[in-house]
């Protein structure tokens, strides 16, 4: 039997991520990227393997345009994202300020 396997790179999976048209991903370079390059370092960090896959992406997290959107959703009452990040794993996106990718609860 042949099996066939394929290796990622992070960028590959951003771009797999993106053009998934799944909400919000679709259209969101920053964020894909953000979030792929944030579990590329976690496996590397743990000498684990790049475990991806979109649908489970989709389902663990969610990209939050500010922490009033994240507290509305989650009654929550944080005042900035490291107050969440004490709580979760969260990804900030630096090129649009205050926006942020958080583990779903």
């Amino acid at each position: 039997m042949f099996i066939q396997t394929v290796e990622l790179s992070q960028h590959e999976a951003a771009l797999q991520l993106l053009r998934s048209g799944i909400y919000p991903w679709k259209g969101d370079i920053e964020a894909c990227i953000e979030l792929t390059e944030y579990l590329w370092s976690k496996a590397v960090e743990e000498n684990k393997p790049f475990d991806f896959n979109v649908k489970k992406l989709v389902e663990r997290f969610e990209v939050y345009y500010t922490v009033d959107l994240f507290n509305r959703e989650h009654s929550t009452a944080f005042e900035h994202p490291g107050e969440i990040a004490d709580k979760l794993n969260i990804v900030t996106i630096p090129i649009r300020y205050g926006r942020f990718i958080a583990e779903v609860l």
